[in-house]
């Protein structure tokens, strides 16, 4: 046996020619369980067609957006002062998603797809110093509230907010939201 001063260990040369150093565990591999963990731009789909689109906005006077513009709903964010898309809805408005039938986080799509049907109106919303806001208004259902998004050089509207509004009297009416094509990849 040979004496190493180093790391102060007995060893017998011959017997081993990898010298370990003691103190250092081996490491263990540790499977964890693969959960899906959306992002803040994970794109849901609707719930009825599969698609990403959930509705059309045909080019309104007066804002940026000069063609038609598909609806996309994001995972998003919540934070303390704000937040947008389905993270925003469900902690800012779960009890209208509940109302409306909803269990989980999983039934915010829902919520949002039964108001934005072809032909509900749109509307302009007041927004202070900030990009222009539109809303989809479906009486008895909720409102939408949509924000433009550049995607390239195409604009998309996502969703920032959906809630069942308790006084809400509709004004400034844009248009109406347009039958999505089959085709359409957003």
């Amino acid at each position: 046996m040979a004496y190493c001063e180093q790391y102060q260990t007995q060893t017998d040369p011959t017997a081993r020619s990898v010298l370990r150093v003691p103190g250092v565990p081996k490491r263990r591999r540790v499977i964890q369980r693969q959960t899906f963990q959306p992002t803040p731009h994970t794109r849901y789909a609707h719930p009825d067609t599969g698609d990403k689109v959930f509705g059309i906005v045909p080019p309104i006077d007066g804002v940026r957006i000069s063609a038609s513009a598909p609806i996309t709903l994001t995972h998003g964010w919540q934070s303390k002062t704000g937040g947008m898309g389905v993270s925003h809805i469900w902690h800012g408005h779960a009890e209208d998603v509940i109302q409306h039938g909803g269990e989980a986080i999983a039934d915010v799509p829902r919520f949002v797809a039964d108001i934005i049907q072809p032909g509900t109106p749109i509307l302009r919303l007041e927004n202070e110093g900030h990009q222009p806001r539109l809303g989809v208004y479906r009486v008895g259902v909720g409102l939408v509230v949509l924000g433009p998004k550049r995607c390239g050089y195409h604009w998309r509207w996502l969703v920032i907010t959906a809630y069942k509004p308790i006084v809400f009297a509709p004004r400034n009416q844009v248009g109406r939201i347009e039958e999505t094509p089959q085709d359409i990849s957003a």
